[in-house]
């Protein structure tokens, strides 16, 4: 519990961290717009993976079994 706990103060803190350093390092703009660009590109591999997973889902239910792993997989995504 103590080594969550430190995770989810100590993650935050290092990414704020990073922010500060990097914006201070390349400048303010091509921070923003290296944030926007990373954003951008997860959204569009969380959506990626989440069709690729309820495809999975649906492959599974027509051969008959319970889509367990897939549906997982989907709620992580």
């Amino acid at each position: 519990m103590r080594f969550l706990l430190l995770l989810i103060i100590i993650i935050p803190a290092m990414d704020i961290g990073v922010l500060l350093f990097s914006g201070k390092t390349m400048g303010v703009l091509p921070t923003l717009i290296l944030i926007i660009l990373t954003g951008v590109i997860g959204a569009y591999l969380a959506k990626k993976e989440g069709l690729q997973a309820i495809r999975r889902a649906q492959e599974e239910l027509s051969y008959g079994q319970i889509p367990g792993e897939a549906v997982l997989d989907g709620i992580f995504i």
